[in-house]
């Protein structure tokens, strides 16, 4: 029988390939060194995504429904 990934046992969620974009970000996580390289880092990478915005939240929210806990791991932009 196929895992389930999911307590309720509907299974995973529908996923599709998100085209990665052209230019991923300004910087490399090879430099990051301390908190204020992670938030530029990190940003760099969610704006380089942007056109895909969408799509990851809706696959956020059907996590969080799905998983009750997982709601305090994800912040909005």
């Amino acid at each position: 029988m196929p895992r389930r990934n999911s307590r309720d046992g509907s299974g995973p969620p529908a996923w599709r390939w998100l085209d990665p974009p052209v230019a991923n970000g300004t910087s490399t996580i090879h430099e990051v060194s301390d908190a204020a390289d992670i938030d530029a880092y990190v940003r760099g990478i969610w704006q380089a995504w942007a056109p895909h915005r969408a799509q990851v939240e809706a696959w956020a929210a059907t996590a969080v429904s799905r998983e009750p806990g997982i709601g305090r791991c994800i912040t909005a932009s």
